[in-house]
């Protein structure tokens, strides 16, 4: 059986048919908004897919820097893919208890800037596996099972140099061209081939709620548009088809009228669900890792707002 998916999601009934392959590993992302209540750890514990293993944004990610879940370092990245048993030739299928909605597709968009040839997310992730009937693993789950991959990710950071660490075996590579950063924004804000499409909600880009995070201004990066990631989604918790995700992106979405399209959100993960609709319908789309956390927290970055 054939177990490299040709979209960059999956049916539950795809991955159920495939579950026992040796070569297809199964992530649960499951992560929670600062201002919502949950835990993706609990949620773990609570049920899994048969088979699946914590993938934590918050601890791979880079813990030198101030923001939340950065990209980190390729060797840290590389140390917790080990820590995960995956290797390169194998396909990876990502969900959450959260449907489709937060980080899954930054999962996924993670591991294919690190290079990783076969990633999807599953679509409607942990409530279509349920709705479908499909196993569930209820068996206890000990932190430190949940915790491995971001704690070796940690200790590849902070290893001192000529330590005793082995090598990772994972050959992570970033991508750059899946990744911008603020300067490459301030760069690039006159050229009219640049788009950038912000994912938060109306109300956070027209600057007439405050943000959710201390220190942070609210509006948006001037000359982007709202393309909330709850639009993407249907009963927000599955893409939507092809043809309405068309309709919100406009025609130019397989075409080249906008050479640069960059993703951004709050902190870099809802972003991420517009990179992943747009994967979908055949375009790739950059993400601004820092997002409106970086942006709207630097006095120097300009700021737009309509409310």
């Amino acid at each position: 059986m054939n177990v490299r998916p040709v979209e960059p999601i999956v049916s539950v009934g795809w991955l159920a048919e495939r579950l026992d392959d040796s070569r297809v590993k199964v992530l649960d992302a499951t992560w929670y908004l600062p201002n919502k209540e949950g835990s993706g750890k609990a949620d773990f514990k609570r049920c899994r897919i048969p088979g699946a293993r914590y993938f934590d944004i918050d601890s791979i990610a880079d813990k030198a820097s101030p923001l939340p879940h950065m990209l980190p370092p390729e060797e840290s990245f590389a140390a917790a893919m080990d820590e995960l048993k995956i290797e390169r030739s194998d396909t990876v299928i990502i969900y959450e208890t959260n449907g489709i909605a937060f980080a899954a597709a930054r999962a996924w968009w993670m591991l294919r800037s690190y290079g990783h040839p076969h990633v999807a997310v599953l679509n409607g992730g942990m409530p279509a596996w349920e709705g479908g009937r499909y196993p569930l693993d209820v068996s206890q789950a000990e932190d430190e099972q949940l915790e491995a991959a971001g704690n070796a990710c940690i200790q590849a950071q902070n290893q001192a140099p000529g330590s005793n660490l082995p090598k990772p075996q994972y050959p992570a590579q970033l991508n750059r061209g899946m990744v911008v950063s603020k300067q490459d924004i301030l760069d690039a804000m006159s050229d009219p081939k640049l788009r950038i499409m912000d994912a938060r909600g109306v109300a956070r880009f027209s600057g007439s709620e405050p943000e959710i995070r201390a220190g942070v201004r609210s509006g948006h990066i001037p000359g982007s548009t709202c393309v909330p990631y709850a639009s993407l989604l249907a009963d927000g918790k599955a893409l939507k088809g092809d043809d309405e995700l068309r309709s919100i992106f406009g025609e130019n979405i397989s075409g080249k009228a906008a050479e640069k399209w960059v993703a951004t959100c709050g902190s870099g993960v809802t972003a991420c669900v517009i990179a992943l609709a747009c994967a979908k319908l055949g375009r790739d789309v950059s993400v601004y890792d820092g997002s409106w956390t970086e942006w709207g927290g630097d006095a120097k970055c300009p700021v737009a707002s309509s409310g």
